[in-house]
């Protein structure tokens, strides 16, 4: 291998693999074909190749991708209420995935119509109800070939990122302007009186200090009003403060990928916003290894819920 670059999301975008190696007579480098990445016995990826190429100086590229792809695939499903994992068990059982339910939630998902989406969409609408509304963060990878859905409370580590462990540069985002919501609007339409019911909650106070900022959403007609109430009161519970996001580069660290928590212990942020020494969620990263050097680029966001 000549460079490799290893990336991982926690929003639906596959585990995905890219290399230049050497042109080798020996190897066939077939699409669909199985490559797996290891480094010192650790296994760090399993997937699949979809594309591959030859560049001027003769040297093979090719791009991989986890079980995760997969999900990309749309579908139309009518489904009933049911558990997260029984959604994870069904969607994959239907398109022949290896997968394993490590983490469920108590909570079944509102009935929902899911008209030509993808697999992960549907998987996502209900993790989504679950993190909303009880704020329990599930979340689904592919694990070495395995698709997993994992509660990220179980996937805390000692890893420390920070001034004097693995950081080299960092730039950090306080902002209203991504996914911050003063005022939620939840709109039924009702079949049977033929009107269109309206549920809205606000926050007056972040109104008066940052304007209207409003989240819209149709919901199901056949869910209860109680629900809905349920939603708009949990919706705004979540979105009304600012995100805060903080981007890292920092030498590698074989155990860093997405939904693992790690340390952030940064001094000026401290100062600078109140950003404090703890546990943070890696939302995305990039492993780069070339030249005997093992970098990687990182975005973490705070387990606040």
């Amino acid at each position: 291998i000549i460079k490799a670059e290893l990336s991982y999301s926690m929003h639906g975008q596959a585990g995905r693999l890219d290399v230049e190696l050497l042109q080798d007579e020996l190897v066939n480098y077939a699409e669909g074909s199985q490559v797996s990445l290891k480094a010192n016995e650790d296994n760090l990826f399993y997937g699949y190749l979809f594309t591959k190429g030859i560049k001027e100086n003769e040297n093979v590229t090719i791009t991989c991708y986890d079980q995760l792809r997969y999900l990309r695939n749309k579908d139309t499903y009518v489904l009933k209420e049911m558990t997260s994992g029984q959604i994870v068990e069904k969607l994959c059982k239907d398109f022949n995935l290896k997968y394993k339910v490590i983490d469920d939630a108590s909570r079944k998902i509102s009935p929902r119509i899911h008209d030509n989406k993808t697999l992960y969409e549907i998987i996502d609408y209900g993790l989504t109800e679950i993190l909303v509304n009880d704020g329990q963060w599930l979340i689904i990878r592919d694990n070495n070939g395995t698709l997993e859905q994992v509660d990220v409370e179980t996937l805390k580590s000692n890893i420390v990122i920070g001034d004097e462990s693995l950081l080299t540069a960092y730039d950090y985002e306080s902002s209203i302007d991504k996914d911050t919501f003063n005022q939620v609007k939840l709109v039924r339409e009702n079949e049977e009186t033929e009107k269109r019911e309206v549920y809205i909650v606000k926050d007056s106070s972040t109104i008066n200090k940052w304007g209207v900022l409003q989240y819209f959403e149709h919901v199901d007609e056949r869910v209860e009003e109680d629900w809905i109430e349920e939603r708009c009161e949990a919706i705004l519970r979540l979105k009304n403060r600012p995100s805060k996001r903080l981007r890292i580069k920092a030498i590698g660290h074989l155990g860093v990928r997405e939904g693992v928590g790690v340390v952030i212990s940064i001094e000026a942020l401290k100062t600078a916003d109140n950003v404090q020494e703890g546990h943070y969620i890696v939302e995305s990263v990039k492993h780069r290894f070339e030249d005997e050097l093992h970098t990687m680029d990182l975005e973490v966001i705070s387990y606040e819920r």
